[in-house]
């Protein structure tokens, strides 16, 4: 969690986004230590603005160390690192199945020299944060999914059954009065 990973960094504030379901946005999902002012222009960020986070997403993990990197990489974004008093940063690609799904973003007060220790750290948090990510992804489609099977089936537009190979094991309302049956007789 980003409670947990700024501090381990030593940074001090964080955020968590996924990309949207058309794939051309990022979503935020969690900050923390932001001003609530400054997180308002980025609740929701196209894919193709440049900025650390997307190009994250789009590629590599990107670290800036230096406050003189962010103004030769990132000259439009100036007046919102000198609000925070942002001296590095990192982004991180959450990755599952080959595919980014979100990205982790952290920012330091002061330059900082990231270390293979510290990049190997960042990318093994955003390793585990891609799997909890991926399940909590695919739960939700699941549980869509059922849902409008579900929708489907109560409607009561189509006659729906359940066929074990053998026989009819269970069928919806429409079903039942399309064939004349109560529920009692099916379940025989």
């Amino acid at each position: 969690s980003l409670e947990l990973a700024i501090p381990a960094l030593g940074a001090w504030a964080g955020s968590f986004y996924v990309v949207s379901a058309d794939g051309h946005t990022l979503e935020l999902m969690h900050y923390q230590g932001y001003p609530e002012d400054v997180m308002a222009a980025y609740r929701r960020i196209p894919l193709t603005e440049q900025i650390p986070l997307t190009e994250a997403v789009r590629g590599q993990p990107i670290f800036v160390e230096s406050r003189a990197r962010w103004a030769d990489r990132y000259p439009h974004l100036e007046a919102a690192r000198s609000r925070t008093d942002s001296g590095s940063a990192a982004a991180v690609p959450l990755v599952s199945n080959g595919r980014a799904i979100g990205v982790i973003g952290f920012s330091f007060r002061g330059e900082q020299v990231f270390t293979a220790d510290d990049r190997e750290f960042v990318l093994i948090l955003a390793g585990h944060c891609a799997q909890a990510l991926d399940r909590v992804l695919a739960t939700t489609a699941l549980q869509e999914s059922e849902a409008r099977f579900r929708s489907v089936v109560e409607s009561g537009m189509l006659g729906i059954a359940f066929w074990d190979g053998e026989r009819v094991t269970d069928g919806n309302d429409e079903l039942l009065a399309i064939l004349g049956y109560e529920r009692a007789e099916l379940e025989a």
